[in-house]
């Protein structure tokens, strides 16, 4: 599946999976998530890992940019929020479907981050960050008398930026793009910012 873009771009890159059952991605406290036997035929990781409890968490370290979060959207869809290098970025991912919520959502519900809310202070002059997606609840759409809600966890996925450029750099002739980590991230915050 290709990784979507932010809300800043009009391509969208392809991306690195990385499955919910790779070593590299920790769930906290481990007891507080479920994996499910299958997910919906759109997941890239086959299962999902699901989980009721508030301020169970999931942490994954990458290297670059942007992170794609996988999700899954339901009628009982609860919320995430997302903390970036230790930094609460107050940016959230709302899976719920249900009426008052985000009908429209699809049922793979795929998120790149930056943009953020909040952006880390920082973030643009590292390569290596951690992401954390904390389960808060309920979706704050929901009816007052919902208190069950899940959070279903499919996978990330790191955008394949190289291939982007060299498209970039094969579309423009003789011209040559060069941009370096910094200046990439720079753009998507201040594009995000200007969109916003």
């Amino acid at each position: 599946m290709p990784a979507l873009p932010s809300a800043t771009t009009g391509f969208i890159p392809t991306s690195t999976p990385v499955l919910n059952s790779d070593s590299k991605v920790l769930y906290s406290p481990s007891d507080a998530w479920n994996k499910s036997a299958n997910g919906p035929d759109c997941a890239q990781s086959g299962s999902l890992y699901l989980t009721h409890g508030v301020n169970a968490s999931i942490s994954f370290n990458y290297t670059g940019p942007s992170v794609v979060v996988n999700t899954i959207s339901s009628q009982n869809g609860g919320r995430f929020s997302v903390v970036v290098d230790g930094f609460n970025t107050t940016s959230e991912i709302d899976t719920n479907t249900a009426s008052g919520g985000n009908t429209s959502l699809p049922l793979c519900y795929p998120l790149q981050f930056p943009p953020f809310v909040i952006t880390p202070p920082g973030y643009e002059t590292r390569i290596n960050h951690t992401i954390e997606l904390v389960f808060i609840g309920p979706s704050q759409s929901t009816a007052e008398s919902t208190n069950m809600s899940i959070g279903q966890f499919d996978s990330f996925a790191i955008p394949d930026l190289q291939s982007v450029l060299g498209k970039a750099k094969r579309n423009h002739g003789s011209l040559v793009l060069k941009v370096d980590l910094t200046m990439l991230c720079s753009l998507i915050v201040v594009l995000h910012d200007f969109v916003f």
